[in-house]
């Protein structure tokens, strides 16, 4: 939103007639959550598609097991 400090630049932005605002360029992310524990999450922030894509497959579920269970030492089971 702009502040005007006077008359004259409130009348040329409602003519239309000043410059658009300028927006910071934000680069494309994607995000993936990581499981840290059985109640808590973060969420990883990648910017590569191709480093997106292999922690994807390094995280990927299988069925309806837990992806806890993935990351856990033998499966998750007690025996």
């Amino acid at each position: 939103m702009r502040r005007y400090t006077d008359n004259a630049s409130l009348r040329l932005d409602i003519l239309g007639e000043m410059p658009p605002l300028i927006k910071e360029e934000v680069p494309k992310y994607q995000g993936n959550m990581v499981y840290d524990a059985k109640t808590g999450a973060t969420i990883d922030i990648i910017k590569d598609p191709k480093v997106f894509a292999k922690v994807k497959a390094d995280n990927a579920r299988v069925a309806n097991q837990s992806t806890l269970r993935l990351q856990a030492p033998n499966g998750g089971r007690t025996m």
